[in-house]
């Protein structure tokens, strides 16, 4: 699943966890930038856990610097893209 900023994978595992991973290309920004981004995503799974299906690896690929976007948008556009899987069926 492609958004406007990131890529999204969703693999099931044989566990009861979600699990995540943030993918930052090096053409994004050097590494403070690339570790604030991951930092920002990493928020939005912690506090927002319900968005996200459960018994799932999900892996984030940013290819835009999102860290002057809100936080607002960057968790609608998760949202948006998690809702369009689930009604694809692939998650």
């Amino acid at each position: 699943m492609r958004s406007e900023n990131i890529s999204i994978f969703a693999f099931p595992n044989q566990r009861d966890l979600k699990r995540i991973v943030v993918n930052v290309s090096g053409k994004v920004g050097k590494a403070v930038v690339r570790n604030r981004i991951k930092r920002i995503y990493r928020e939005l799974f912690r506090k927002n856990k319900e968005i996200f299906p459960e018994s799932y690896d999900i892996i984030i690929s940013a290819f835009k610097d999102v860290r002057n976007i809100p936080k607002k948008i960057l968790l609608d556009e998760l949202s948006n893209a998690f809702s369009k899987l689930m009604k694809e069926g692939n998650c």
